[in-house]
């Protein structure tokens, strides 16, 4: 198991939703500016009961969640760099989606001290709350391995983009198969 997917089902434990929750799987969006992604449910997992962890990185995007049919309007988040949303129960099941990369408001700083697109996104789903909670306690690493030009092009990279880890458990009881 990943350092990742272990701190996944801890954050899941933290909000009471353990189940039989083994991460399995990720899916890595990356945006640009003018990028957009249509309102979808996740529904291609045997287990669509199974809590979905979303990381955000790099700019912050303007996140729509709605309910199970196109009929309930949306509901906007904005979610930052470093953000974790978690989706449990029956937003889980809900249409979401990205409808704008926005760009940082300037001279706004997060929690941590860095550049970002202002204060922290509200807390919108199951465990409301938990994401900056989560991420304090994590052991995020550092740069410290990369060459200064890496370096470079990473903070370049996440100064133009965003990008998004879903991360899942994809058959029922974590099975693998």
């Amino acid at each position: 198991m990943t350092e990742l997917s272990r701190q996944c089902q801890l954050l899941a434990q933290e909000l009471h939703l353990t189940g039989d929750y083994t991460p399995q799987a990720a899916i890595v969006n990356l945006y640009r500016r003018t990028d957009r992604l249509r309102g979808h449910q996740d529904d291609a997992e045997t287990d669509a009961t199974s809590p979905l962890v979303s990381i955000s990185l790099g700019l912050p995007g303007l996140f729509l969640v709605g309910g199970d049919t196109r009929q309930l309007s949306p509901q906007p988040v904005v979610l930052r760099g470093g953000d974790v949303l978690l989706l449990a129960s029956t937003a889980r099941k809900s249409l979401h989606g990205i409808a704008a990369i926005m760009d940082p408001q300037p001279g706004a700083k997060t929690e941590h001290g860095e550049q970002d697109g202002g204060e922290p996104a509200p807390p919108t789903a199951a465990g409301a709350g938990a994401g900056r909670r989560w991420q304090e306690s994590t052991a995020v690493g550092s740069l410290e391995g990369l060459s200064g030009d890496e370096r470079v092009g990473l903070m370049d990279l996440l100064a133009k983009t965003r990008i998004n880890l879903s991360i899942r458990q994809v058959n029922q009881g974590g099975r693998v198969t």
